[in-house]
């Protein structure tokens, strides 16, 4: 009995053996398919990463551009903050509404529009010499 259990071991393996050499060339369709898969996603993996150093530099720039930008813009309010106040400075010095109407008053007591000019005064006189 131990005689006719050995050839079935063999006969057995020959089926395995058989059996896995016809699954070879699917067994090698399928890693060439997932070697290019991994191919594939190299490249795409490569394309990312040049594109997102691209983008990287891009924004770099950008935000040095924004920076400078700034800075400018800094300095612009620091000269318009400098002019307000000199302004305020010199409208310290400036005449206040309550002032100006006390001039109005007394510009309207004296009325310089009673008072002669050079101008007058010498048409007068030529024209009292012209009668005389």
């Amino acid at each position: 009995m131990a005689e006719s259990k050995e050839p079935k071991p063999q006969k057995q393996e020959q089926e395995i053996y058989q059996m896995f050499v016809k699954q070879m060339p699917e067994v090698n369709s399928r890693i060439r398919l997932l070697e290019e898969r991994t191919d594939q996603t190299r490249q795409k993996l490569k394309i990312t990463d040049e594109n997102l150093i691209r983008k990287t530099d891009k924004l770099k720039t950008m935000i040095g551009e924004v920076k400078v930008g700034l800075e400018q813009l800094e300095k612009e309010v620091k000269d318009v903050k400098e002019t307000i106040r000199y302004f305020a400075k010199e409208l310290e010095g400036v005449a206040s509404v309550g002032d100006l109407k006390v001039l109005e008053k007394y510009i309207n007591m004296i009325d310089p529009t009673r008072f002669l000019t050079e101008k007058d005064v010498m048409r007068i006189v030529r024209r009292e010499i012209g009668k005389a």
